[in-house]
């Protein structure tokens, strides 16, 4: 990760990992270097109800503090989105939608900002492929390939080295943060055709008290 390393802890019993959490820089949402993006959380089914998440969580972000993070956020969905805003006083901060668009449409997006460095980082995925499609003299959608369509992941004017689209498909999906002020694009694609509603979360964590006499499993 170009922004800086993985910033997270395991807890472990009599050598078995019981659970997991970790955030990662990601210097794209601010410009400044001072946010950091909410990545895995996972809790062994027999180490559950025992507060692990939490206490793990805690002192990611005592670290993180440390580390110069100001703000952390997340995409939390139906099975987390409690814990994170009863448990450690994440803010709601609305919905990612999917819509969908036509490609002529997505001359009307914004750029998406972010270094090309952090682009090229991004698209080594090995779990995803990507490809690029031409949408103006000096502007590329990245899109993602899933089974239900391509999927518009942002407009950059990095020319990055991955495979054209070789589709004449109209129709595009166009995740979309739900802002009243900003005028809906496309057509919504219904909660229920989602595999999870997804929830955008923030915590600032300037001011936030972290428990410092936290125990882990040994």
């Amino acid at each position: 990760n170009p922004d800086g390393p993985v910033i997270g802890y395991n807890a472990y019993s009599q050598g078995e990992l019981a659970a997991h959490y970790a955030i990662i820089p990601r210097n794209y949402f601010t410009g400044k270097g001072s946010t950091a993006l909410s990545v895995n959380t996972a809790t062994s089914k027999k180490f559950r109800g025992m507060s692990l998440f939490g206490q793990l969580a805690k002192i990611t972000y005592e670290r993180a503090k440390k580390n110069g993070v100001e703000k952390v956020v997340g995409v939390a969905n139906h099975n987390s989105i409690n814990g994170f805003i009863k448990k450690l006083n994440f803010k709601f901060e609305g919905q990612v939608e999917l819509r969908t668009i036509l490609i002529g449409q997505l001359r009307t997006l914004p750029l998406t900002y972010i270094t090309e460095q952090q682009l090229i980082w991004r698209l080594k995925n090995p779990s995803a492929q990507y490809k690029k499609l031409k949408i103006g003299m000096e502007r590329f959608a990245i899109l993602r390939v899933t089974k239900f369509g391509y999927v518009c992941l942002g407009v950059v004017v990095e020319d990055i080295d991955i495979p054209f689209v070789n589709s004449n498909f109209p129709i595009i999906i166009y995740p979309i943060f739900s802002d009243p002020a900003t005028t809906p694009v496309g057509f919504k694609i219904p909660k229920w055709l989602m595999p999870s509603p997804w929830h955008v979360i923030s915590l600032k964590l300037d001011g936030n008290k972290v428990n410092n006499n936290v125990s882990i499993l040994g």
